[in-house]
């Protein structure tokens, strides 16, 4: 189904939330600092560290990143120290971005990324009777539907605090790499991000807080990306 082209291209998208390749990267303790000042990296989350002493394996597959002040990262694990000037990639994202929805999540995979239809939110289907520019050039039948994204961050028994705080980077982040491309690289589907009447295009709308699942109550970010697909008879 063509939805499910609009699922993979937003996991393409949202797998990986910031990357940076440096040979200016140092390593002491628990500590990471770039003498290039390029880091962008947010506290409370997760990084994976790529080099020759690195494999993207370290305590549970990456360090967690308690104090992110400008050029310096101050990790909670110690270190595998890398050589002074190696071709080091630190990269922070979802352990995993899904493309279907699943009736059970593993914390083992937190944080993770489930895409669906988004539930009981009424989608339209559009036949036009003159064609919309910004979208094709023979009035055909659309589909304007909502795509959740369910980021999962921690249960619902985690400290208030904690899970809040891993929280709090992850809408703009995603923000970022989608509105580099709002076609998802597909043809004839776009997030929809026309003025409706009225004030400044809306990328997305999100909520923080629990998210109810079939397995338990979760913690995370639910962000709602309305999109518009262009159907061929």
């Amino acid at each position: 189904m063509p939805v499910d082209a609009t699922f993979a291209a937003i996991q393409s998208k949202v797998k990986t939330l910031v990357s940076y390749t440096a040979n200016t990267i140092s390593f002491s303790g628990n500590t990471i600092a770039d003498s290039a000042g390029g880091f962008k990296f947010p506290a409370n989350q997760r990084i994976k560290i790529t080099g020759s002493a690195h494999n993207d394996t370290s305590v549970d597959g990456g360090y967690f990143v308690s104090a992110a002040n400008g050029n310096v990262l101050t990790t909670e694990e110690s270190l595998v120290a890398e050589a002074a000037g190696a071709n080091i990639t630190i990269t922070w994202g979802p352990e995993i971005a899904y493309t279907d929805p699943r009736d059970a999540v593993n914390l083992g995979n937190f944080p993770c990324i489930v895409s669906a239809l988004a539930p009981n939110i009424e989608n339209t289907l559009r036949i036009t009777a003159e064609p919309d520019p910004q979208i094709d050039e023979s009035g055909l039948l659309r589909d304007e539907y909502t795509v959740a994204l369910f980021v999962f961050l921690g249960n619902r028994t985690q400290p208030l605090n904690e899970v809040h705080a891993k929280a709090k980077p992850w809408a703009q982040a995603i923000a970022k790499v989608l509105a580099k491309d709002l076609t998802l690289g597909l043809n004839g589907t776009f997030l929809d991000v026309r003025d409706a009447g009225g004030g400044d295009p809306i990328l997305f709308r999100y909520k923080v807080g629990a998210i109810a699942w079939s397995d338990g109550i979760y913690f995370g970010v639910t962000l709602l990306l309305p999109v518009v697909e262009r159907l061929v008879p």
